[in-house]
């Protein structure tokens, strides 16, 4: 490990830059053994070509590694403390520009935030989060850059050495993308060459991600998008304004004589590309787009006062309402500002790509006005508040931290950064290894929602999310400059506020100049659109801080008494009006409310056109046909959670001849059933759409009518090898035995093979978490208040050999829930005869029934049995000890209440002793 130089106070990972001669000679010896180890293997080296203005490459196949420059830096971020002995850890690294190569140096500064940003996630994630945790073995992440002396040239070479060569513990596991397109699409082909993922943060072009797809993730959206987004916006914005829900204004007709959304002209100023002209075709429509030269600048020379003010007299000749700034330094747009307002050119919005960059904020808060309510778009804003799944940060947390190390406000980019690796990390310990295909598939199917945003990508593996659109803060003479604003968003995590049309040039000077304790026209008027104070009544004045004389009134009695009886009378009048509100109110409540129970009902009923009924008398009360739709939909979930199967079907010679005619057997197990119910030619309910979440494949209990299904009345611990005739048997048993005249369609039962989602859980695979098991589970049980327990036999029961059932007991018991044991008639009757035969008879039962190991129960699936136990372990005192001394206990007490039963049944009616011999049941627990 190399030592740490110039490192900072509290940071648990160090910074490391170190020249490339003096890499060279540290690590010569490492180099000669790396490359004699692999000599005969060959490896594909990316070698990037000029050809006049443009870049090409050819693939060479070598043994060694590519050339680089003299000079070149190296810089390492530790993983941990470099005084600190690290077991393990991940090493990412990449191309970067570490030093400037002009001055000044845009591609400097991009990469050295962009570097920023992965200190910051090194911080956090080896110091406070403790590392990554991968196949249950703590691993830090360690980061490396190769300069890449900001040149296409020199990036794939870079790329290479970076990967390859530059650390003991061996090659990189992951790659890093630079800071922009033109040399991500060189150093993304050599990533790819050597098998290695690459996280950007700093690619938007979608070629990029076409070419390598598989082995570039990005988190910007695609370049293409941005001026779509951009000119959506527009008409959004346009479209509110004209339907009166713009931001609030006293103007009549914000636009002029017509509509906004038809007064739309966009006007292109700058190198624009031809995709913006044709986007300002698709959205605008044909004549609407200005047809004028485009400045073009040759990257040296900036366009002249006299080019823009030729350019921006042709787009206003034409009409303009839109302005788009393709290009253009922030002083040169400036510029174009300042001779609009000079020619009193003005246009409804102005977008540019520089609103970002921190000298447009400087200029603000020197007093350039003119430059308040731009457009851009941004794939990031600190206002979204989302807290990350995985950072656990939001976006006002990752901004604090960041200004807090490095001085300066972030920008998307660094956020995108952050994020990236997130994503990275996130794949990693949920596949337990570094390995290209097992990341690469974790991270197609991504879902991961970040304070940045929702992570996820496309096939190519581009961010799916959509631009923003911000807008700059307006300008004040106060000189606090707040934040930009969303204008327009997809994302619900964000607030939209815009200023939509700009107001004129004089309107907006008229509230800058005219402006005393920092409100336009002294706070008592408003500016108007030729740039003049309106003032209020009572003020006068051309800033309106004067006040009006007030004239000498005279004795004004009569005045003040028609006064208090205008108000007197006002009063008793709004109590009245209130009183009738109210009452009228609580009606209408009182008719929804009913309304909603007949509603339920009809749901239960599946009556759909009584339900359609109800849903429009609970409309016209004023419910919204949203919240009328939600209460629907909740209800039919909760009804389906909460549904049973029907006793009289499972008795039901219709139930028993599916069994028989599904299976092909005389007398099927219910895991046999699953085979032949849930998959298959002709499964059950596969095709219908589930009330719980929509999807297609119901439980099996929703597929049938409603006499056979109704509000859960018992649970039933079973298991799933027993046969159709077991569960039958023992039931009419168990009903046969009520005192109570309890009728067969009057039970339901929670039985887990009908009412639960079998498609969820049998073919999707879907899981509940531990936690998760123990909530649900519990909240039926005491939702339902009674459990039927089938046993098979009273002899080597599999009940107690499975560790669902046994689960199911352990929580009964703690819950103080009643449970009822029951046995088919046949066990029954071998249980009493036990008991008949004496002591040694009831020591068999016993001995038998409490025969229980949790620790050795199994389950069906082994994913399940290791959920449950995990769960025991955590959450009973004692783990599988004391759970088999409860059901050890529960059991004692059953076989002692039956043999009470038992003995109570022994009469002597008539001189005659009698044996009752029927059911076998008994409450108990």
């Amino acid at each position: 490990r190399m030592s740490a130089q110039g490192s900072s106070s509290g940071l648990a990972g160090r910074r490391v830059p170190v020249a490339m001669a003096d890499i060279t000679v540290v690590r010569l010896a490492f180099q000669l053994a790396l490359l004699w180890a692999c000599e005969g293997d060959k490896v594909t080296n990316v070698v990037v070509r000029k050809i006049g203005s443009d870049y090409n490459y050819v693939l060479d196949q070598s043994e060694a590694l590519p050339e680089v420059q003299k000079g070149s830096l190296v810089y390492m971020i530790y993983g941990s403390d470099a005084d600190v002995k690290v077991t393990d850890e991940i090493l990412i690294a990449g191309p970067s520009t570490l030093k400037r190569t002009s001055q000044p140096s845009t591609g400097f500064a991009k990469a050295a935030e962009l570097r920023q940003s992965t200190e910051l996630f090194a911080r956090w994630l080896n110091a406070e989060r403790g590392g990554l945790t991968v196949s249950k073995r703590k691993k830090d992440l360690k980061f490396l850059w190769f300069d890449d002396h900001e040149s296409e040239l020199a990036v794939a070479n870079a790329t290479a050495w970076a990967l390859r060569a530059l650390d003991p513990a061996g090659p990189a596991a992951f790659a890093m993308g630079g800071w922009g397109s033109e040399l991500t699409q060189f150093s993304a082909l050599q990533s790819r060459m050597d098998n290695k993922l690459m996280i950007s943060a700093g690619a938007s072009r979608r070629s990029i991600y076409r070419e390598n797809a598989g082995f570039i993730f990005g988190l910007l959206p695609n370049d293409d998008e941005k001026t779509t987004t951009l000119f959506d916006s527009i008409l959004h914005m346009a479209q509110e304004v004209d339907d009166g829900r713009g931001p609030a204004t006293e103007d009549k007709e914000p636009c002029g004589s017509t509509s906004c959304r038809s007064s739309l002209k966009l006007g292109l100023l700058g190198p624009c590309l031809s995709a913006d002209k044709d986007a300002g075709l698709a959205s605008f429509g044909a004549g609407n787009v200005a047809d004028v030269e485009h400045l073009t600048v040759d990257g040296v020379t900036e366009p002249t006062d006299a080019m823009l003010r030729e350019s921006i007299r042709k787009l206003k000749k034409f009409n303009v309402t839109l302005l788009k700034i393709c290009k253009l330094s922030v002083l040169v747009t400036q510029n174009v500002t300042l001779i609009m307002e000079e020619l009193d050119f003005n246009v409804f919005a102005i977008m540019s790509d520089v609103s970002l960059a921190p000298t447009f904020s400087e200029l603000l808060y020197q007093g350039w006005w003119q430059g308040s309510s731009f457009l851009e778009p941004v794939a990031w804003d600190e206002s979204r508040q989302t807290r990350g799944s995985f950072s656990n940060w939001t976006s006002t947390d990752f901004v604090e931290n960041f200004v807090s190390d490095f001085g300066y406000r972030p920008t998307p980019h660094a956020a995108a950064q952050f994020a990236g690796l997130c994503a990275l990390a996130k794949a990693v310990e949920a596949t337990g290894n570094v390995s290209t295909d097992h990341i690469r598939a974790a991270l197609q199917v991504m879902e991961l929602d970040e304070f940045y945003a929702k992570v996820s990508f496309d096939e190519y593996g581009q961010a799916k999310h959509r631009f923003l659109i911000r807008q700059s803060p307006v300008v004040k003479r106060s000189g606090a400059i707040a934040r930009g604003t969303i204008a327009y968003s997809a994302d619900d995590a964000l607030v939209r506020t815009f200023v939509f049309p700009m107001p004129p040039w004089a309107q907006t000077r008229c509230r800058f100049d005219i402006n005393i304790d920092f409100e336009a026209c002294s706070g008592h008027g408003e500016c108007s659109k030729t740039g003049v104070c309106v003032c209020d009544a009572g003020f006068l004045g051309g800033s309106c801080s004067d006040t009006v004389p007030e004239l000498q009134k005279t004795f004004a009695e009569s005045e003040l008494f028609k006064i208090i009886l205008i108000v007197l009378g006002l009063f008793f009048f709004v109590l009245a009006v209130i009183g009738v509100f109210r009452f009228v109110n609580r009606q209408r409540k009182l008719r929804i409310q009913t309304y909603k129970q007949d509603l339920e009902r009809a749901i239960a009923d599946r009556a759909e056109a009584v339900q359609h009924k109800l849903m429009a008398q609970l409309h016209h009360l004023g419910c919204s046909m949203h919240e009328i739709q939600g209460f629907v939909k909740s209800t039919r979930k909760r009804q389906s959670e909460q549904s049973g199967i029907s006793l009289a079907y499972l008795l039901s010679l219709e139930f028993l001849k599916l069994a028989q005619e599904r299976s092909g057997k005389e007398d099927p197990t219910f895991y046999d059933l699953k085979d032949c119910i849930f998959f298959g030619d002709n499964p059950i309910g596969k095709d219908q759409a589930c009330p719980r979440d929509g999807l297609k494949g119901v439980a099996l209990v929703d597929a049938l009518e409603k006499h056979q299904r109704g509000q859960c009345t018992h649970f039933l611990s079973w298991t799933w090898g027993y046969k159709v005739s077991t569960i039958r048997g023992a039931l009419q048993q168990w009903l046969d035995g009520m005192v109570d005249g309890t009728r067969a369609e009057e039970v339901f039962f929670f039985m887990c093979f009908f009412v639960n989602n079998q498609y969820r859980i049998l073919v999707n695979h879907e899981k509940i978490g531990a936690a998760d098991l123990e909530r649900v589970f519990e909240e039926n049980l005491k939702r339902i208040g009674k459990v039927v327990a089938v046993l098979d036999s009273w002899d080597s029961p599999r009940y107690l050999t499975r560790i669902w059932t046994i689960f199911e007991q352990v929580v009964a018991i703690k819950l103080n829930v009643p449970v009822t044991m029951v046995l088919p008639a046949d066990a029954s009757r071998s249980c009493l005869d036990e008991f008949e035969n004496g002591k040694a008879g009831i020591i068999r039962v016993k001995n038998s029934l409490t025969k229980v190991d949790s620790q050795s129960a199994e389950a069906f699936a082994p994913e399940d049995e290791a959920a449950v136990k995990d769960l025991i372990k955590r959450t009973i005192p004692g783990g599988f000890e004391e759970v088999d001394k409860k059901i050890i206990r529960f059991m004692i007490r059953w076989v002692g209440d039956q043999m009470e039963i038992h003995m109570r049944s022994l009469v002597t009616i008539g001189g005659e002793t009698q044996s009752t011999q029927g059911s076998f049941t008994v409450c108990g627990g």
